[in-house]
């Protein structure tokens, strides 16, 4: 559950410049989380509304702004959020579980890293995602 989460903060938490620029592209968007080359899950589809894509194409300060208010939403905290150019990383604590994101977002893909230390030790996943088309209306 705490790792679903972490990557729909992923997905949404888009990488922007100073200028608001047009990095995610609202729609429906292809998913997949992958350790050590093998999936471990089918390719989950998630729908970005035209907000939802705003709020992630905003200025960096905008983009920080909605990664802090989205973990706190979901019961988390952000931190050490650094924005280089198409590149996002951001610490996540979420019920004492520390994960790291890092990823680089192409408006139509992004991929990257989300390592999480756990007492035990630490696992890193590989994730993945497509847009696939505008969102099917309901």
């Amino acid at each position: 559950m705490i790792n679903r989460k972490i990557l729909v903060l992923t997905l949404t938490a888009c990488v922007s410049s100073a200028q608001a620029e047009n990095r995610l592209e609202p729609g429906l968007w292809r998913a997949q989380t992958s350790m050590n080359g093998q999936a471990l899950s089918e390719p989950a589809e998630t729908c970005i509304s035209e907000e939802g894509a705003k709020t992630s194409n905003g200025t960096d300060d905008e983009v920080k702004q909605a990664i802090v208010d989205e973990t706190t939403r979901n019961g988390c905290a952000a931190s050490e959020i650094t924005i280089d150019g198409a590149r996002i990383i951001f610490t996540t604590s979420c019920q004492g579980i520390s994960s790291v994101t890092d990823i680089t977002y192409e408006g139509t893909h992004y991929s990257g890293t989300l390592t999480t230390k756990l007492p035990t030790g630490s696992t890193t996943l590989d994730v993945a995602g497509d847009w696939v088309g505008a969102c099917n209306a309901e």
